[in-house]
Protein backbone atom coordinates (compact mmCIF):
# COMPACT_ATOMS: atom_id res chain seq x y z
CA UNK A 1 0.00 0.00 0.00
CA UNK A 2 1.33 3.44 -0.93
CA UNK A 3 2.07 6.04 1.75
CA UNK A 4 -0.82 8.20 0.54
CA UNK A 5 -3.27 5.32 0.92
CA UNK A 6 -1.85 4.51 4.35
CA UNK A 7 -2.32 8.12 5.42
CA UNK A 8 -5.93 8.15 4.17
CA UNK A 9 -6.61 4.77 5.80
CA UNK A 10 -5.28 5.96 9.17
CA UNK A 11 -7.30 9.16 8.83
CA UNK A 12 -10.54 7.30 8.11
CA UNK A 13 -9.93 4.73 10.86
CA UNK A 14 -9.41 7.55 13.37
CA UNK A 15 -12.57 9.32 12.24
CA UNK A 16 -14.55 6.06 12.19
CA UNK A 17 -13.64 5.45 15.84
CA UNK A 18 -14.81 8.97 16.66
CA UNK A 19 -18.21 8.73 14.99
CA UNK A 20 -19.01 5.18 16.13
CA UNK A 21 -18.37 6.21 19.74
CA UNK A 22 -20.30 9.44 19.15
CA UNK A 23 -23.34 7.61 17.74
CA UNK A 24 -23.33 5.14 20.66
CA UNK A 25 -23.26 7.99 23.18
CA UNK A 26 -26.06 9.81 21.33
CA UNK A 27 -28.18 6.65 21.37
CA UNK A 28 -27.59 6.15 25.09
CA UNK A 29 -28.64 9.74 25.66
CA UNK A 30 -31.73 9.44 23.41
CA UNK A 31 -32.91 6.36 25.32
CA UNK A 32 -32.35 8.18 28.64
CA UNK A 33 -29.65 5.75 29.74
CA UNK A 34 -27.46 8.63 30.87
CA UNK A 35 -30.14 10.24 33.04
CA UNK A 36 -28.56 8.81 36.19
CA UNK A 37 -25.99 11.63 35.95
CA UNK A 38 -28.74 14.19 36.38
CA UNK A 39 -27.93 17.79 35.46
CA UNK A 40 -24.30 16.84 34.78
CA UNK A 41 -25.22 14.51 31.90
CA UNK A 42 -25.07 17.22 29.22
CA UNK A 43 -21.72 18.56 30.41
CA UNK A 44 -20.17 15.10 30.71
CA UNK A 45 -21.52 14.27 27.25
CA UNK A 46 -19.91 17.41 25.78
CA UNK A 47 -16.55 16.83 27.47
CA UNK A 48 -16.37 13.20 26.35
CA UNK A 49 -17.42 13.98 22.76
CA UNK A 50 -15.54 17.24 22.24
CA UNK A 51 -12.32 16.68 24.17
CA UNK A 52 -12.19 12.89 24.39
CA UNK A 53 -13.30 12.01 20.86
CA UNK A 54 -12.96 14.96 18.48
CA UNK A 55 -9.75 16.38 19.96
CA UNK A 56 -7.76 13.61 21.67
CA UNK A 57 -8.71 10.76 19.34
CA UNK A 58 -7.96 12.90 16.30
CA UNK A 59 -4.47 13.77 17.52
CA UNK A 60 -3.32 10.75 19.54
CA UNK A 61 -4.88 7.87 17.59
CA UNK A 62 -3.80 9.43 14.30
CA UNK A 63 -0.29 9.90 15.73
CA UNK A 64 -0.13 6.30 16.91
CA UNK A 65 -1.35 4.87 13.60
CA UNK A 66 1.17 6.97 11.65
CA UNK A 67 3.95 6.47 14.22
CA UNK A 68 4.42 10.20 14.67
CA UNK A 69 4.77 12.42 17.69
CA UNK A 70 1.63 14.41 18.66
CA UNK A 71 3.58 17.63 18.06
CA UNK A 72 4.30 16.49 14.50
CA UNK A 73 0.63 15.63 14.00
CA UNK A 74 -0.38 19.07 15.29
CA UNK A 75 1.95 20.70 12.76
CA UNK A 76 0.47 18.56 9.98
CA UNK A 77 -3.04 19.54 11.09
CA UNK A 78 -2.10 23.19 10.56
CA UNK A 79 -1.31 24.54 14.03
CA UNK A 80 0.80 27.38 12.69
CA UNK A 81 0.74 30.69 14.53
CA UNK A 82 -0.86 33.77 13.05
CA UNK A 83 -0.33 37.45 13.84
CA UNK A 84 -2.55 39.55 16.10
CA UNK A 85 -3.72 41.51 13.06
CA UNK A 86 -4.81 38.24 11.42
CA UNK A 87 -6.69 37.25 14.60
CA UNK A 88 -8.68 40.51 14.48
CA UNK A 89 -9.53 39.87 10.82
CA UNK A 90 -10.71 36.35 11.68
CA UNK A 91 -12.98 37.78 14.39
CA UNK A 92 -14.53 40.11 11.80
CA UNK A 93 -14.94 37.26 9.31
CA UNK A 94 -16.59 35.15 12.03
CA UNK A 95 -19.13 37.92 12.75
CA UNK A 96 -19.99 38.17 9.04
CA UNK A 97 -20.31 34.39 8.76
CA UNK A 98 -22.75 34.44 11.69
CA UNK A 99 -24.94 37.06 10.03
CA UNK A 100 -24.91 35.27 6.68
CA UNK A 101 -25.69 32.05 8.47
CA UNK A 102 -28.99 33.56 9.64
CA UNK A 103 -30.15 33.86 6.03
CA UNK A 104 -28.80 30.47 4.98
CA UNK A 105 -30.40 28.70 7.96
CA UNK A 106 -33.71 30.50 7.37
CA UNK A 107 -33.71 29.55 3.67
CA UNK A 108 -33.18 25.84 4.34
CA UNK A 109 -35.66 25.98 7.24
CA UNK A 110 -38.34 27.18 4.83
CA UNK A 111 -37.44 24.43 2.34
CA UNK A 112 -37.70 21.73 5.01
CA UNK A 113 -41.05 23.06 6.23
CA UNK A 114 -42.39 23.04 2.66
CA UNK A 115 -41.35 19.38 2.50
CA UNK A 116 -43.41 18.66 5.59
CA UNK A 117 -40.73 18.76 8.28
CA UNK A 118 -41.90 19.86 11.72
CA UNK A 119 -39.41 21.84 13.77
CA UNK A 120 -39.22 21.07 17.47
CA UNK A 121 -39.80 24.28 19.45
CA UNK A 122 -36.64 25.47 21.16
CA UNK A 123 -36.46 26.03 24.88
CA UNK A 124 -37.13 29.63 25.87
CA UNK A 125 -34.78 30.89 28.56
CA UNK A 126 -36.30 33.57 30.76
CA UNK A 127 -33.71 33.48 33.55
CA UNK A 128 -30.25 33.78 31.99
CA UNK A 129 -27.60 34.64 34.63
CA UNK A 130 -23.98 35.42 33.81
CA UNK A 131 -22.66 32.05 35.05
CA UNK A 132 -24.89 30.30 32.51
CA UNK A 133 -23.51 32.55 29.77
CA UNK A 134 -19.93 31.56 30.71
CA UNK A 135 -20.90 27.88 30.80
CA UNK A 136 -22.58 28.08 27.39
CA UNK A 137 -19.62 29.94 25.88
CA UNK A 138 -17.28 27.19 27.06
CA UNK A 139 -19.42 24.25 25.95
CA UNK A 140 -21.06 25.79 22.87
CA UNK A 141 -18.37 28.06 21.47
CA UNK A 142 -14.87 27.29 22.78
CA UNK A 143 -14.93 23.49 22.83
CA UNK A 144 -16.68 23.04 19.44
CA UNK A 145 -14.56 25.79 17.90
CA UNK A 146 -11.35 23.98 18.80
CA UNK A 147 -12.31 20.30 18.89
CA UNK A 148 -14.59 20.13 15.84
CA UNK A 149 -12.05 22.01 13.76
CA UNK A 150 -9.23 19.68 14.80
CA UNK A 151 -11.33 16.70 13.70
CA UNK A 152 -12.56 18.18 10.41
CA UNK A 153 -10.12 20.83 9.17
CA UNK A 154 -7.19 19.05 10.82
CA UNK A 155 -7.66 15.29 10.73
CA UNK A 156 -10.06 14.95 7.79
CA UNK A 157 -9.08 17.79 5.47
CA UNK A 158 -5.33 17.32 5.88
CA UNK A 159 -5.51 13.54 6.05
CA UNK A 160 -7.58 13.29 2.88
CA UNK A 161 -5.45 15.84 0.98
CA UNK A 162 -3.87 13.12 -1.25
CA UNK A 163 -7.29 12.87 -2.94
CA UNK A 164 -6.80 16.56 -3.95
CA UNK A 165 -7.37 19.51 -1.65
CA UNK A 166 -10.69 20.31 -3.38
CA UNK A 167 -12.12 16.85 -2.62
CA UNK A 168 -10.70 16.97 0.90
CA UNK A 169 -12.44 20.30 1.62
CA UNK A 170 -15.77 19.05 0.23
CA UNK A 171 -15.68 15.69 2.05
CA UNK A 172 -14.66 17.27 5.36
CA UNK A 173 -17.42 19.91 4.99
CA UNK A 174 -20.17 17.38 4.23
CA UNK A 175 -19.09 15.15 7.12
CA UNK A 176 -18.97 18.24 9.33
CA UNK A 177 -22.60 18.85 8.42
CA UNK A 178 -23.56 15.20 8.96
CA UNK A 179 -21.75 14.84 12.29
CA UNK A 180 -24.27 17.25 13.83
CA UNK A 181 -26.71 14.35 13.28
CA UNK A 182 -29.55 16.79 12.78
CA UNK A 183 -31.23 17.62 9.48
CA UNK A 184 -31.94 21.14 10.75
CA UNK A 185 -28.22 21.90 11.04
CA UNK A 186 -26.86 19.81 8.17
CA UNK A 187 -27.23 22.29 5.30
CA UNK A 188 -25.84 25.46 6.85
CA UNK A 189 -23.14 23.55 8.74
CA UNK A 190 -21.97 22.06 5.43
CA UNK A 191 -21.85 25.47 3.76
CA UNK A 192 -19.92 26.95 6.69
CA UNK A 193 -17.64 23.92 6.54
CA UNK A 194 -16.86 24.60 2.88
CA UNK A 195 -15.88 28.20 3.60
CA UNK A 196 -13.89 27.37 6.74
CA UNK A 197 -12.07 24.57 4.91
CA UNK A 198 -11.14 26.96 2.10
CA UNK A 199 -9.97 29.49 4.70
CA UNK A 200 -7.83 26.95 6.57
CA UNK A 201 -6.21 25.76 3.34
CA UNK A 202 -5.50 29.16 1.77
CA UNK A 203 -4.21 30.54 5.08
CA UNK A 204 -2.16 27.36 5.69
CA UNK A 205 -3.28 27.41 9.33
CA UNK A 206 -6.13 25.92 11.33
CA UNK A 207 -6.38 28.94 13.61
CA UNK A 208 -8.56 31.06 11.26
CA UNK A 209 -11.03 28.16 11.06
CA UNK A 210 -11.10 27.84 14.86
CA UNK A 211 -11.65 31.57 15.39
CA UNK A 212 -14.41 31.85 12.76
CA UNK A 213 -16.16 28.76 14.14
CA UNK A 214 -15.87 30.11 17.68
CA UNK A 215 -17.25 33.54 16.70
CA UNK A 216 -20.23 32.02 14.88
CA UNK A 217 -21.19 30.00 17.97
CA UNK A 218 -20.27 32.69 20.48
CA UNK A 219 -22.47 35.35 18.86
CA UNK A 220 -25.40 32.94 18.86
CA UNK A 221 -24.93 32.34 22.58
CA UNK A 222 -24.36 36.00 23.47
CA UNK A 223 -27.36 37.25 21.51
CA UNK A 224 -29.57 34.75 23.34
CA UNK A 225 -28.17 36.09 26.62
CA UNK A 226 -28.71 39.70 25.52
CA UNK A 227 -32.30 39.09 24.47
CA UNK A 228 -33.16 37.30 27.71
CA UNK A 229 -31.67 40.17 29.76
CA UNK A 230 -32.97 42.97 27.50
CA UNK A 231 -29.47 44.23 26.66
CA UNK A 232 -28.50 46.55 23.79
CA UNK A 233 -27.17 43.84 21.44
CA UNK A 234 -30.31 41.78 21.96
CA UNK A 235 -32.51 44.77 21.17
CA UNK A 236 -30.58 45.56 17.96
CA UNK A 237 -30.77 41.94 16.85
CA UNK A 238 -34.52 41.74 17.55
CA UNK A 239 -35.05 44.98 15.61
CA UNK A 240 -33.07 43.57 12.68
CA UNK A 241 -35.11 40.34 12.63
CA UNK A 242 -38.40 42.25 12.89
CA UNK A 243 -37.39 44.40 9.88
CA UNK A 244 -36.99 41.20 7.88
CA UNK A 245 -40.26 39.61 8.97
CA UNK A 246 -42.55 42.62 9.44
CA UNK A 247 -43.21 43.28 5.76
CA UNK A 248 -42.55 40.61 3.11
CA UNK A 249 -41.35 42.84 0.27
CA UNK A 250 -39.43 45.22 2.50
CA UNK A 251 -37.92 42.24 4.28
CA UNK A 252 -36.79 40.73 0.98
CA UNK A 253 -35.11 43.97 -0.07
CA UNK A 254 -33.37 44.37 3.30
CA UNK A 255 -32.29 40.70 3.25
CA UNK A 256 -30.91 40.95 -0.30
CA UNK A 257 -28.99 44.17 0.37
CA UNK A 258 -27.64 42.81 3.65
CA UNK A 259 -26.51 39.57 2.02
CA UNK A 260 -24.76 41.42 -0.81
CA UNK A 261 -23.01 43.72 1.67
CA UNK A 262 -21.94 40.80 3.83
CA UNK A 263 -20.65 38.77 0.88
CA UNK A 264 -18.62 41.74 -0.34
CA UNK A 265 -17.25 42.38 3.15
CA UNK A 266 -16.45 38.70 3.63
CA UNK A 267 -14.65 38.53 0.30
CA UNK A 268 -12.60 41.68 0.98
CA UNK A 269 -11.63 40.73 4.52
CA UNK A 270 -10.75 37.16 3.50
CA UNK A 271 -8.47 38.45 0.72
CA UNK A 272 -6.75 40.82 3.17
CA UNK A 273 -6.32 37.98 5.67
CA UNK A 274 -4.72 35.77 3.04
CA UNK A 275 -2.34 38.57 2.00
CA UNK A 276 -1.40 39.26 5.62
CA UNK A 277 -0.63 35.62 6.35
CA UNK A 278 1.28 35.28 3.07
CA UNK A 279 3.53 38.18 4.06
CA UNK A 280 3.96 36.65 7.52
CA UNK A 281 4.98 33.32 5.95
CA UNK A 282 7.49 35.01 3.64
CA UNK A 283 9.05 36.90 6.57
CA UNK A 284 9.37 33.69 8.61
CA UNK A 285 10.96 31.88 5.67
CA UNK A 286 13.42 34.74 5.12
CA UNK A 287 14.42 34.66 8.79
CA UNK A 288 14.83 30.87 8.68
CA UNK A 289 16.96 31.07 5.54
CA UNK A 290 19.12 33.79 7.14
CA UNK A 291 19.70 31.54 10.16
CA UNK A 292 20.65 28.69 7.81
CA UNK A 293 23.16 30.92 5.98
CA UNK A 294 24.75 31.93 9.29
CA UNK A 295 24.90 28.29 10.38
CA UNK A 296 26.49 27.24 7.07
CA UNK A 297 29.11 29.97 7.34
CA UNK A 298 29.93 28.86 10.87
CA UNK A 299 30.28 25.22 9.83
CA UNK A 300 32.53 26.26 6.93
CA UNK A 301 34.80 28.15 9.30
CA UNK A 302 34.97 25.16 11.64
CA UNK A 303 35.86 22.87 8.74
CA UNK A 304 38.73 25.17 7.75
CA UNK A 305 39.90 25.29 11.34
CA UNK A 306 39.92 21.50 11.52
CA UNK A 307 42.38 21.35 8.63
CA UNK A 308 44.69 23.88 10.25
CA UNK A 309 44.74 22.29 13.68
CA UNK A 310 47.15 19.39 14.20
CA UNK A 311 46.57 18.77 17.86
CA UNK A 312 44.11 15.89 18.53
CA UNK A 313 42.59 17.47 21.60
CA UNK A 314 41.82 20.73 19.83
CA UNK A 315 40.40 18.79 16.88
CA UNK A 316 38.02 16.89 19.16
CA UNK A 317 36.95 20.18 20.73
CA UNK A 318 36.17 21.66 17.31
CA UNK A 319 34.25 18.55 16.30
CA UNK A 320 32.20 18.76 19.48
CA UNK A 321 31.35 22.40 18.69
CA UNK A 322 30.40 21.44 15.15
CA UNK A 323 28.06 18.67 16.30
CA UNK A 324 26.43 20.99 18.82
CA UNK A 325 25.88 23.74 16.24
CA UNK A 326 24.60 21.28 13.65
CA UNK A 327 21.58 20.63 15.85
CA UNK A 328 20.26 24.04 14.78
CA UNK A 329 18.25 23.03 11.72
CA UNK A 330 16.43 25.05 9.12
CA UNK A 331 12.85 25.03 10.31
CA UNK A 332 10.40 26.73 8.02
CA UNK A 333 7.56 25.54 10.27
CA UNK A 334 5.46 25.00 7.16
CA UNK A 335 6.44 21.54 5.94
CA UNK A 336 5.80 18.72 8.41
CA UNK A 337 7.39 15.28 8.17
CA UNK A 338 4.11 13.85 6.87
CA UNK A 339 3.92 16.48 4.12
CA UNK A 340 7.54 15.77 3.17
CA UNK A 341 6.76 12.06 2.83
CA UNK A 342 3.69 12.85 0.72
CA UNK A 343 5.74 15.07 -1.60
CA UNK A 344 8.40 12.38 -1.87
CA UNK A 345 5.95 9.82 -3.25
CA UNK A 346 5.66 10.04 -7.04
CA UNK A 347 3.37 8.38 -9.55
CA UNK A 348 -0.37 8.24 -10.10
CA UNK A 349 -2.52 7.89 -7.00
CA UNK A 350 -5.50 5.55 -6.84
CA UNK A 351 -7.69 5.19 -3.76
CA UNK A 352 -7.53 1.65 -2.38
CA UNK A 353 -10.60 -0.56 -1.98
CA UNK A 354 -10.18 -0.55 1.82
CA UNK A 355 -10.27 3.24 1.92
CA UNK A 356 -13.31 3.35 -0.36
CA UNK A 357 -15.17 0.99 1.97
CA UNK A 358 -14.17 3.02 5.03
CA UNK A 359 -15.25 6.31 3.44
CA UNK A 360 -18.58 4.92 2.24
CA UNK A 361 -19.24 3.36 5.66
CA UNK A 362 -18.71 6.71 7.38
CA UNK A 363 -21.11 8.46 5.00
CA UNK A 364 -23.72 5.69 5.40
CA UNK A 365 -23.56 5.80 9.20
CA UNK A 366 -23.74 9.58 9.58
CA UNK A 367 -26.12 9.98 6.63
CA UNK A 368 -28.44 7.35 8.06
CA UNK A 369 -28.66 9.07 11.44
CA UNK A 370 -29.24 12.48 9.82
CA UNK A 371 -31.91 11.03 7.50
CA UNK A 372 -33.62 9.48 10.52
CA UNK A 373 -33.92 12.93 12.14
CA UNK A 374 -35.65 14.16 8.96
CA UNK A 375 -38.09 11.22 8.92
CA UNK A 376 -38.75 11.72 12.62
CA UNK A 377 -39.56 15.38 11.93
CA UNK A 378 -42.04 14.34 9.24
CA UNK A 379 -44.01 11.94 11.42
CA UNK A 380 -43.98 13.96 14.66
Amino acid sequence: MTYKNKLIRNTLISYMVIIVAFVIIRMLSAFHLLDFMGLWAEYVFNIVVQIGLLLCTSIFLFSALNKKRPAETAQFFGFRKISFKAILMCIGIGAMVFLLNIFVATFFSIILQLLGYNYMPGETITNYPIYLLVTNVIFTAILPGVCEEVAHRGLLMRGLSPLSIKKAIIISAVLFGLVHMNIEQFFYATIIGLFIGYLAYTCDSIYPAIIVHFMNNFLSVYIGFSQANNLFVGKVYSLFISSLTGNFFLGMIVALLTCLLLVWGLYSLTRNLQKTLRKQAINEIQQAVLKEVIRSEYIEKVEKSKQEIADDNNLKLKESQLQSQSKVELNLNYVSEIEQELMGEEGDFKLSLTNKILLISIFVLLGGVTLFTYIWGLIC
